[in-house]
């Protein structure tokens, strides 16, 4: 009972005055409410995303051959490479490449939204912001992607590239607009409208330039990070449990704070444990941790949002949890996390890094005594829940290792959901239900 006061005092004391504090953060609002507004975009591509990869997807659980096969009767019979150039194969293909470029309008979406809400915060003209944030995220991908074709890198979920532009080049924009020096002194007989964007242009071409340097730089530091990674890909390093754990804190750290941690990691899973995967397949050695031993792993939030609706009182909380679940279902939970919000809620910070840190110490456990084979077989990453799992292990005792997790996150959930029970979050609730309470008429369009 004296635990029970310890840990009540402790998250009133503690938790969920900072959380408080945090809700009320204009900046973190800013970005969560450009959450909200692209929300519907979000969604409506993750659902034509678990369509195609789920039924049109010609190597997937219904045409591909791993599942009902039906691609072999489509094509008449055929196999390899005269399958995969099949005209109807192509044109399955086709819808997969077109769900790539929706998450990449989305996260253009997202730059846009963001600008607009920090324009009002910061002051500065909301046209020339969204011009500066969208050419900004637009100008600097090729370098992140290195390659200099649209259709190769405006696909994806650029989110990190998309909240960065957003916030440094309006920041950048807002300071260099407040410098009287950097704006020359125009003739009168000039239109207003027109001498107002002209005293800004070097302003803007500050800006374009400072965040050009700055992404740039970084970009640096990645590709040397990637030829780090290269020469070190086959270093046993990667398998020991340590490391493993202190790569999933760092990706579930990411989250918390609002950055997608697996696409801001992506980088790790491509050359490490990608080809983990890709060794497993060729039967010569046996890797536990490969790129699906993480992608499995995702029940985590689903087990919140079950947590949510067995222990919760908020309402808002409890109608995120209940929108968000059949998507859940499918691996697609970004939603939630940021419609909840977990992103920067201290009460969820400690069971967001013990639930997958379990995980992977379970997962582990279960793989090297051999009660679950390794994962070999990649699939979508919309493919639901124990199917994805039992196809990659091509054993039932992958679902099995599944639903274990996701009964272990629940209880890990559980003391958190019900110790935010004592939050007072109706203001929260309500603005949750008005996103305009962040004026926007700050910056308007006057200088």
């Amino acid at each position: 009972m004296e635990r029970a006061e310890r840990v009540d005092t402790f998250g009133e004391l503690r938790l969920l005055p900072l959380a408080a504090r945090l809700y009320k953060n204009k900046y973190l609002r800013a970005l969560r409410h450009s959450f909200f507004m692209i929300m519907p975009f979000w969604v409506a591509v993750a659902v034509f995303d678990i369509m195609c990869s789920f039924f049109f997807d010609p190597h997937g659980p219904v045409i591909g051959e791993q599942g009902l096969n039906l691609g072999f009767w489509l094509t008449g019979g055929l196999t390899g490479d005269s399958y995969r150039q099949n005209a109807v194969i192509e044109t399955l293909s086709f819808f997969k490449i077109a769900t790539g470029y929706g998450y990449g309008a989305v996260s253009l979406m997202l730059t846009m939204s963001l600008a607009n809400k920090l324009s009002g915060i910061f002051k500065t003209n909301r046209t020339l912001t969204l011009f500066c944030a969208c050419g900004s995220f637009i100008f600097m991908m090729p370098v992140w992607s290195r390659s200099s074709e649209f259709s190769e890198y405006f696909i994806g979920r650029n989110f990190f590239s998309a909240t960065m532009a957003a916030f440094l080049s309006t920041w950048l924009l807002a300071f260099f607009s407040k410098q009287k020096i950097l704006k020359p002194k125009l003739p009168r007989y000039l239109n207003p409208a027109l001498r107002n964007f002209v005293a800004e242009v070097i302003p803007v071409m500050l800006t374009m330039l400072v965040y050009t340097g700055v992404s740039f730089s970084l970009s640096v530091v990645y590709l040397h990070f990637v030829d780090f990674l290269r020469q070190e890909a086959g270093s046993p390093v990667f398998q020991e449990p340590v490391f493993v754990l202190l790569y999933q804190a760092v990706v579930w750290f990411l989250w918390w704070v609002g950055l997608p941690g697996y696409e801001f990691t992506s980088v790790v899973g491509e050359f490490i444990y990608l080809p983990a995967q890709a060794a497993n397949q060729t039967g010569i050695v046996e890797n536990i941790f490969t790129d699906t031993f993480f992608r499995v792993g995702l029940v985590q939030v689903m087990a919140l949002s079950i947590a949510i609706l067995v222990f919760s009182r908020h309402e808002s909380w409890r109608g995120a949890a209940k929108l968000g679940l059949p998507l859940m279902f499918f691996n697609v939970f970004e939603p939630f996390v940021f419609g909840l919000p977990v992103v920067l809620n201290p009460i969820f910070l400690i069971p967001c890094l013990l639930a997958p840190l379990a995980n992977t110490l379970v997962g582990y456990i279960a793989v090297s005594w051999e009660i679950v084979p390794v994962f070999i077989e990649g699939t979508s990453p919309v493919m639901p829940i124990m199917l994805n799992s039992v196809m990659s292990s091509h054993s039932v005792m992958g679902g099995v290792l599944q639903a274990v997790w996701l009964v272990m996150d629940i209880f890990i959930y559980a003391p958190f959901v019900i110790t935010a029970n004592m939050a007072d979050l109706s203001d929260e609730e309500k603005e949750h239900g008005d996103i305009s309470d962040i004026d926007e008429s700050e910056g308007g369009d006057k200088f």
